[in-house]
Protein backbone atom coordinates (compact mmCIF):
# COMPACT_ATOMS: atom_id res chain seq x y z
CA UNK A 1 0.00 0.00 0.00
CA UNK A 2 1.60 3.60 -0.91
CA UNK A 3 -0.40 7.09 -0.47
CA UNK A 4 0.42 9.27 -3.52
CA UNK A 5 1.25 13.11 -1.91
CA UNK A 6 1.39 16.09 -4.05
CA UNK A 7 2.99 19.44 -2.31
CA UNK A 8 3.00 22.49 -4.29
CA UNK A 9 4.69 25.76 -3.66
CA UNK A 10 4.38 29.09 -5.06
CA UNK A 11 7.17 32.04 -4.45
CA UNK A 12 6.19 34.10 -1.02
CA UNK A 13 3.67 36.51 -0.85
CA UNK A 14 1.78 34.15 -3.89
CA UNK A 15 -1.09 32.19 -2.72
CA UNK A 16 -2.04 29.00 -5.69
CA UNK A 17 -5.45 28.45 -7.19
CA UNK A 18 -6.40 24.90 -8.25
CA UNK A 19 -8.94 23.44 -10.33
CA UNK A 20 -9.77 19.74 -10.64
CA UNK A 21 -10.99 19.76 -14.11
CA UNK A 22 -11.43 15.73 -13.37
CA UNK A 23 -11.42 13.20 -10.65
CA UNK A 24 -12.98 9.61 -10.35
CA UNK A 25 -11.81 7.48 -7.00
CA UNK A 26 -12.77 4.40 -8.47
CA UNK A 27 -14.32 3.12 -5.08
CA UNK A 28 -17.97 3.24 -3.90
CA UNK A 29 -17.05 3.61 -0.20
CA UNK A 30 -17.60 7.17 1.14
CA UNK A 31 -14.80 7.68 2.99
CA UNK A 32 -12.13 7.15 0.01
CA UNK A 33 -11.64 11.29 -0.65
CA UNK A 34 -9.57 13.16 -2.05
CA UNK A 35 -8.35 16.13 -0.09
CA UNK A 36 -6.64 19.78 -0.71
CA UNK A 37 -4.94 21.15 2.41
CA UNK A 38 -4.04 25.39 3.07
CA UNK A 39 -0.47 24.17 3.80
CA UNK A 40 2.09 21.48 3.71
CA UNK A 41 0.77 19.28 5.81
CA UNK A 42 -1.55 16.47 6.06
CA UNK A 43 -3.21 18.47 9.25
CA UNK A 44 -3.05 22.12 7.59
CA UNK A 45 -6.79 22.68 7.05
CA UNK A 46 -8.82 21.39 4.27
CA UNK A 47 -9.49 23.55 1.61
CA UNK A 48 -11.72 20.70 -0.36
CA UNK A 49 -12.58 17.79 0.32
CA UNK A 50 -14.09 15.26 -2.58
CA UNK A 51 -15.95 11.85 -2.04
CA UNK A 52 -17.27 11.07 -5.37
CA UNK A 53 -16.11 11.49 -9.00
CA UNK A 54 -16.67 14.67 -10.70
CA UNK A 55 -15.51 16.93 -13.65
CA UNK A 56 -14.91 21.03 -13.60
CA UNK A 57 -15.21 21.81 -9.65
CA UNK A 58 -15.10 25.53 -8.91
CA UNK A 59 -11.55 26.66 -8.28
CA UNK A 60 -10.45 26.87 -4.65
CA UNK A 61 -7.32 29.20 -3.22
CA UNK A 62 -4.73 28.70 -0.71
CA UNK A 63 -4.32 31.42 1.70
CA UNK A 64 -0.53 31.20 1.14
CA UNK A 65 2.03 30.05 -0.99
CA UNK A 66 1.75 26.20 -0.15
CA UNK A 67 -0.54 23.01 -1.11
CA UNK A 68 -0.92 19.29 -0.24
CA UNK A 69 -3.43 17.22 -2.89
CA UNK A 70 -3.47 13.91 -1.13
CA UNK A 71 -5.91 10.64 -1.21
CA UNK A 72 -7.45 10.08 2.30
CA UNK A 73 -8.32 6.46 2.67
CA UNK A 74 -7.34 5.19 -1.06
CA UNK A 75 -5.62 1.68 -0.04
CA UNK A 76 -5.44 0.48 -3.12
CA UNK A 77 -5.22 3.11 -6.18
CA UNK A 78 -5.99 0.90 -8.97
CA UNK A 79 -8.31 0.53 -11.46
CA UNK A 80 -10.48 3.67 -12.51
CA UNK A 81 -9.01 5.95 -10.18
CA UNK A 82 -7.91 9.17 -11.55
CA UNK A 83 -6.99 12.79 -11.47
CA UNK A 84 -6.65 15.90 -13.07
CA UNK A 85 -5.56 19.55 -11.39
CA UNK A 86 -4.45 22.50 -12.79
CA UNK A 87 -2.83 24.98 -10.50
CA UNK A 88 -0.94 28.33 -10.88
CA UNK A 89 0.39 30.81 -8.88
CA UNK A 90 -1.73 34.29 -7.64
CA UNK A 91 -1.02 37.22 -6.03
CA UNK A 92 -1.27 37.53 -2.20
CA UNK A 93 -2.97 40.39 -0.42
CA UNK A 94 -0.65 43.34 -0.93
CA UNK A 95 1.31 43.96 2.27
CA UNK A 96 0.55 40.90 3.79
CA UNK A 97 3.14 37.83 4.10
CA UNK A 98 6.21 37.89 2.99
CA UNK A 99 9.66 35.81 3.89
CA UNK A 100 11.97 37.05 6.98
CA UNK A 101 15.75 36.04 7.04
CA UNK A 102 16.82 38.39 9.78
CA UNK A 103 17.45 36.84 13.45
CA UNK A 104 14.93 39.24 14.91
CA UNK A 105 12.91 42.54 14.08
CA UNK A 106 9.65 43.59 14.05
CA UNK A 107 6.69 42.94 11.96
CA UNK A 108 3.85 45.10 11.50
CA UNK A 109 1.17 45.30 8.89
CA UNK A 110 -1.54 48.49 8.25
CA UNK A 111 -4.11 46.18 7.31
CA UNK A 112 -4.48 44.78 11.22
CA UNK A 113 -6.77 46.23 13.30
CA UNK A 114 -5.35 47.60 16.63
CA UNK A 115 -7.09 44.40 19.06
CA UNK A 116 -5.84 41.91 16.37
CA UNK A 117 -1.70 43.25 17.13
Amino acid sequence: MHTCMWSLSATPGYRLELTISDVELGSNNADDCLKINDGEMVYSPVLLKVCQSGRNLSPVTTSGPQALVWPSDLPDVKGNTRLQITYRPVPGVPGCGGTFTFPEGDISSSQLQDSNR
